[in-house]
């Protein structure tokens, strides 16, 4: 569930700007083929979630009330329906390439008795690259 957390707000945030006064302009130079893509993703969403969420969300897109709604309202439909986050995830990496693998920097020092190295890590499918300097 907790990489349906991630995938549903990814999904969200490449609509925000798509339903936006400036981000439907902004369709107009995005290209039809990336407009064409986040369309397919919203004509998915409004497909699975009907309703108050839908609706909120419609009206007001920058509203984090609203989107939190949304987010909400597409995590029910995934827990019924656990082979739609696959549809999902395509339609979202198609909308919003960049949302299909976040890279992360971190520094951090850390003091370890014997001279190995501690690393901090939360989720799945991390790398890490270690410099012992």
């Amino acid at each position: 569930m907790s990489g349906d957390v991630a995938l549903v707000s990814a999904a969200v945030d490449a609509l925000v700007p798509y339903l936006t006064e400036a981000g439907k302009k902004a369709a107009a130079t995005l290209g039809a083929e990336a407009a064409k893509e986040i369309a397919a993703l919203w004509a998915w969403v409004k497909g699975k979630v009907t309703g108050s969420a839908k609706d909120a969300f419609e009206q007001a897109p920058d509203d984090t009330k609203a989107q939190g709604k949304l987010e909400g309202a597409l995590e029910q439909v995934l827990e019924a329906e656990p082979a739609l986050a696959d549809e999902l995830r395509q339609l979202v990496a198609a909308a919003k390439p960049e949302a299909a693998r976040l890279v992360q920097t971190i520094t951090q020092t850390q003091t370890v008795g014997d001279g190995s190295v501690g690393i901090q890590s939360a989720g799945s499918n991390n790398t890490f690259n270690v410099n012992k300097s």
